[in-house]
């Protein structure tokens, strides 16, 4: 399966400034910043395998954390394919068919859009607070090399936390403290994922 690598454009909150602020509270930041009453996003997201590559371009809307509708807008092959998350239920809108059809539980683990990120993903509620522990990472440590003027977290996903991976790199630009990058690694310390944020606007 390919690896995803999502580029997202973000309407946040204001940013705190100042020192490094205790890990506690930018976790509990990160969390706000995806988890806000409502939300909109443009992301573009490549998939990549050894045979092809395909990009696909999406707008994304949230209430709560409850809530959750996305429609790509490109390619035309997917052009109007959408995908509302209600709670923990699913449902994806097929526009050749003009159908809507219920993601049923024995599907939740399936790949979405054919990426690696899974159905489950869409719907899971996780927080880095409380499903995961968390550390500041040295530059030295962080896998491949710092890169910038940035903050490094290492989250770790508590045992009771069902996620594929075994550590995620999340890098924060120390100027604003928004997310630059998070990186997804398995149980190997290989690299399964990367999302990349590419622009941001603080409102």
């Amino acid at each position: 399966m390919g690896r995803a690598c999502p580029a997202l454009l973000l309407l946040l909150g204001p940013a705190v400034s100042g020192e490094r602020p205790e890990i506690e509270d930018l976790v509990s930041r990160l969390d706000q910043l995806y988890r806000s009453n409502d939300s909109y996003s443009e992301m573009t997201m490549t998939v990549e395998t050894p045979n092809w590559t395909r990009t696909m371009e999406m707008k994304a809307w949230s209430r709560g954390t409850d809530k959750t509708f996305i429609v790509i807008v490109p390619p035309a092959r997917e052009a109007g394919m959408a995908t509302l998350r209600i709670g923990d239920q699913m449902w994806n809108y097929l526009p050749n068919t003009n159908s809507t059809v219920r993601v049923p539980p024995s599907m939740m683990s399936g790949s979405w859009m054919g990426s690696d990120i899974t159905n489950n993903d869409i719907v899971r509620e996780i927080t880095y607070a409380e499903d995961y522990t968390w550390s500041y990472l040295p530059d030295p440590a962080v896998p491949g090399g710092a890169d910038g003027d940035a903050l490094y977290l290492e989250l770790v996903p508590r045992q009771s936390t069902a996620v594929t991976w075994s550590s995620i790199v999340v890098a924060v630009s120390e100027e604003s403290l928004l997310p630059v990058w998070e990186k997804y690694f398995d149980g190997s310390g290989d690299l399964i994922r990367t999302v990349s944020s590419s622009a941001m606007v603080n409102l």
